[in-house]
């Protein structure tokens, strides 16, 4: 079975991991401003918005890849268990 790689340039958020994204983006568009008296210019809010979106894409590639391994450890485990 081919396994189909997603690219930061064409993925879209997982339904589950809505609200993750969404408390990413308040957390660097408004929280982190309001901390560090930053202020964005128009550039800076875009690149931002570039920025924290890569940040979740590579944080979903790697929870994805731990929840496959966690799940063939979880199947291999079973099959010992068994098969004691």
């Amino acid at each position: 079975m081919e396994e189909h790689e997603e690219k930061w340039s064409n993925w879209i958020v997982p339904k589950k991991y809505i609200g993750h994204y969404l408390f990413l983006f308040f957390c660097v568009l408004v929280v982190l401003p309001l901390i560090s008296g930053l202020r964005y210019t128009f550039y800076g809010f875009i690149l931002n918005v570039f920025w924290a979106d890569l940040m979740f894409f590579i944080w979903y590639k790697r929870r994805k890849i731990k929840e496959k391994e966690l799940a063939q450890k979880r199947r291999r485990d079973k099959y010992f268990k068994d098969n004691e």
